[in-house]
């Protein structure tokens, strides 16, 4: 009994258990009671307070890497846990002389040239579970002081699906983005597993050979606009937005209760605004106020009006079910044709939490799932979590309800949805967990299914990557699906968009540059208007404070989409690998410089024919800095060097070489870039001149 009135009481606050199939493939539901912290609103409850915090916030800095000291793992199966904690760094020093390369070893796709083994050798593991989602940055380095130290590293990462080594994807690959060393920038989901793989290009190491591992796990810059500065007349929560192409329609939705009343304020004034001129006009409220006020409703525009079927008017026990139709061209809301709620609705009584969905080539809209209210005579808020799986039709040329379309076949509220092709597809929200009888817990849900207006059926689609509800949703001009913000299971935001492509039934996470994030939030109501995705207000979770925002993104293109990669490098000072040095004569003079502080290597590849020594000379090496220069051949073997001290010339003589292509880099070991240009030549030391 005492469990019992505990979930009463959770449920009078607002406050229901949540349970969610996060992960790689969703599970069935497990209840999760989450109690609010003391002093800590609930999700439903009523609006605390307005969002005041400044909306220009700095991006968190990433703090010093957190190194190991011989990490490393052989092998894949005893890969090591690297700790990566938020957004912050990671890494790893080890030597792996003793390493080896083992045939279960994945290919290397990327290997530069015709190595020996496809595979690498000496190749070292790790792991790591994203804490969150974000860029990563892995990269291997060296020590400019010791460089023979190092060695030639080619960097594969990799995905897993089941945490395990036998369900790798590759992700990205790379060998050689800096000199011989190798770099990997991607985006990662919170929650899955992925592994590092690094391998020495060479079959065999004449010295210590040192790896040096760096990642980096960081939020990236927003593609969000924020206009702030607008001057939103009613910044709200649980409302609804509409849009014609060019003017947004933000409906109802609920503000802070100035008198600390425990209902929060609802908004009837409709604010209108221009995409174009991003000003804003105040439409005539629904009437009478407060009392047909709506919030945690949905609406829908068709053909210069707008429809509210339902909503929340301040009372948990009954929701208001008159239906109410602004027409645009006249400026006034008239009283529409209801649902027929004694029989469309499971309960008999007028129920919210639904989603609207226009339909202008059946004169109409949809109307999807929602959550029931109590029995109006109890005396206490509904002890039951109820949500309905109906489906209306609303016939705008006639004015009548077609209630005898199927269900859907998982019952939700706090959903999204939206209408692609001739399909009505739902996602996510919050279905009722059919346990304990005496347990009436809400469940957090990922599926998807759509509604075909042609076949009147219901069938499955992808689900969601991640379980949400109270989200917001929009289709773009591309014909996909954009799902964005809303709460997880544990009562936390969800800040990554998601996009559907009804083309191929596959649900795509943008990187976080697309997050609708500082702050997250539940209820950000958007629409594409002036080839952008606007969204609108919300609310913080936890603490349920509007968040006065207005945001734009640009209108994504179809080639934004993950894996976004973030390559580095200088695009105007190529040459810093052996795929990209720069060709040279025999006995040719080159000057050049060392652009920018992470340039380290300049690489020029040139042609001998007679087989003889050759020797690459560097000069006017800047004061107060120090540079060697590396010949190799086109095996990436050394095959001359020199490293004097501090500014000295250096002169790297060769062994008798074969005709062939091979490779002078110039390292800058020490001192800053910049400055007048080295001098670079190479000439045979024989007799015959090119």
């Amino acid at each position: 009994m005492r469990r019992h009135i505990l979930l009463i009481v959770l449920i009078m606050t607002g406050v229901t258990g949540l349970v969610s199939g996060q992960g790689e493939t969703p599970a069935e539901p497990e209840p999760i009671l989450v109690a609010p912290e003391p002093g800590t609103p609930p999700v439903f409850g009523p609006l605390t307070g307005m969002w005041t915090d400044s909306v220009e916030v700095e991006a968190e800095q990433v703090p010093p890497p957190l190194l190991t000291q011989n990490h490393a793992s052989d092998s894949c199966s005893d890969a090591p846990l690297l700790g990566l904690q938020t957004f912050g760094n990671a890494g790893d020093i080890s030597t792996v002389n003793d390493m080896t390369s083992l045939p279960s070893d994945p290919v290397l796709g990327c290997m530069w040239g015709t190595p020996s083994n496809a595979r690498g050798y000496r190749t070292v593991w790790y792991k790591f579970l994203a804490p969150v989602s974000g860029r990563l940055l892995i990269h291997t380095s060296f020590e400019a002081s010791d460089y023979m130290d190092s060695y030639d590293t080619v960097l594969q990462l990799y995905r897993s699906t089941d945490g395990t080594c036998g369900t790798l994807m590759v992700i990205d690959c790379d060998d050689d983005s800096n000199g011989l060393f190798s770099e990997v920038s991607t985006f990662v989901i919170e929650g899955r597993t992925y592994y590092i793989e690094v391998a020495d290009w060479h079959f065999a190491v004449p010295e210590a050979a040192t790896l040096r591992l760096s990642v980096v796990l960081e939020e990236g810059a927003t593609l969000w606009q924020r206009f702030s500065e607008t001057g939103w007349p009613h910044p709200r929560s649980r409302h609804s937005v509409v849009s014609d192409g060019r003017y947004i329609y933000i409906i109802g939705g609920e503000t802070p209760n100035p008198q600390g009343e425990p209902f929060p304020s609802r908004v009837g004034e409709i604010d209108r605004f221009d995409t174009q001129t991003r000003t804003w006009a105040t439409l005539p409220p629904l009437k009478p106020i407060p009392l047909n006020a709506y919030s945690r409703t949905s609406a829908a525009l068709l053909g210069g009006h707008i429809y509210l079927p339902s909503g929340y008017v301040g009372n948990n026990t009954a929701y208001a079910g008159i239906h109410w139709v602004y027409n645009i061209a006249a400026n006034d809301w008239v009283e529409g044709v209801s649902v027929p709620w004694a029989t469309a609705s499971p309960s008999g009584q007028p129920y919210a939490w639904h989603q609207a969905v226009s339909s202008p080539a059946n004169n109409g809209y949809f109307m999807t799932g929602g959550l029931l209210a109590g029995d109006p005579e109890q005396l206490i808020p509904p002890i039951s979590i109820v949500p309905t799986g109906r489906l209306l039709f609303y016939n705008a040329n006639n004015a009548t309800w077609n209630t005898g379309l199927p269900d859907m076949e998982t019952a939700r509220f706090s959903h999204v949805a939206a209408r692609l092709g001739n399909e009505i597809c739902v996602a996510g929200g919050l279905t009722r967990l059919e346990r304990d009888p005496e347990e009436d817990l809400a469940a957090v849900v990922s599926s998807m299914e759509c509604y075909n207006i042609a076949t009147q059926q219901w069938s499955d689609r992808a689900s969601l990557n991640f379980p949400r509800f109270a989200a917001g949703s929009a289709v773009g001009p591309d014909g996909r699906w954009y799902v964005f913000g809303g709460i997880n299971s544990s009562l936390n935001n969800v800040t990554l968009t998601e996009v559907y492509n009804p083309a191929t039934n596959t649900w795509q996470v943008l990187d976080s540059r697309y997050s609708v994030r500082r702050p997250g939030r539940a209820w950000p109501r958007g629409a594409f208007a002036n080839n952008g995705l606007w969204i609108f207000g919300g609310e913080e979770v936890p603490g349920n404070e509007v968040v006065p925002l207005v945001e734009r993104l640009s209108a994504p293109g179809t080639g934004l989409f993950v894996p976004a990669v973030f390559s580095g490098g200088n695009p105007l000072e190529p040459n810093d690998t052996f795929a990209q040095a720069m060709p040279i004569q025999l006995g040719q003079v080159v000057q050049h410089t060392f652009d920018s502080p992470d340039d380290y290597f300049d690489i020029f590849a040139f042609l001998i024919g007679p087989e003889d020594e050759y020797v690459a000379t560097l000069t006017n090496i800047p004061a107060n800095n120090d540079y060697d220069v590396y010949v190799y051949n086109s095996n990436k073997f050394i095959v001359g060097h020199s490293t004097n001290v501090g500014a000295q010339p250096e002169t790297a003589i060769t062994f008798p070489l074969e005709p062939g292509v091979y490779y002078a880099m110039v390292m800058r070991t020490f001192g800053k870039p910049g400055g007048p240009p080295y001098r670079l030549t190479v000439t045979p030391t024989g007799p015959t001149q090119p």
